[in-house]
C-alpha cells in the first residue's frame, strides 16, 4: 500500500533543535535494536517513532520501547 509513495532511505539523518538532537525511526524498525543503535551513536537523544498498529499490539510496543531505551542508556561513569 505504501509503495507508491514513499521509498526505503539509504542512511539514518538526526536533526537538532533548540539543542537537542532527534531521530526518526517508522513502525516496524523499532522492532531491530541496531537502528535505534545507530540513531544514538548519531547523538540521537530523543527517537520518534511514527506507527499505526492494531490496539491489541500496544504491550509489545511498550515492551519493544523500553527494551530499545534499556539498549541505549548511558552507563555513568566510575
Amino acid at each position: 500500500m505504501e509503495k507508491p509513495f514513499i521509498q526505503s532511505g539509504k542512511e539514518f539523518t538526526v536533526f537538532e533543535i533548540d539543542d537537542i538532537t532527534f531521530g526518526v525511526l517508522i513502525c516496524f524498525e523499532m522492532a531491530f535494536p541496531e537502528l535505534t543503535r545507530i540513531i544514538a551513536l548519531k547523538g540521537a537523544s530523543v527517537i520518534f517513532v511514527p506507527a499505526s498498529a492494531p490496539e491489541e499490539a500496544d504491550y509489545l510496543w511498550e515492551a519493544r520501547l523500553k527494551a530499545r531505551a534499556i539498549d541505549n542508556q548511558k552507563c555513568p561513569e566510575k
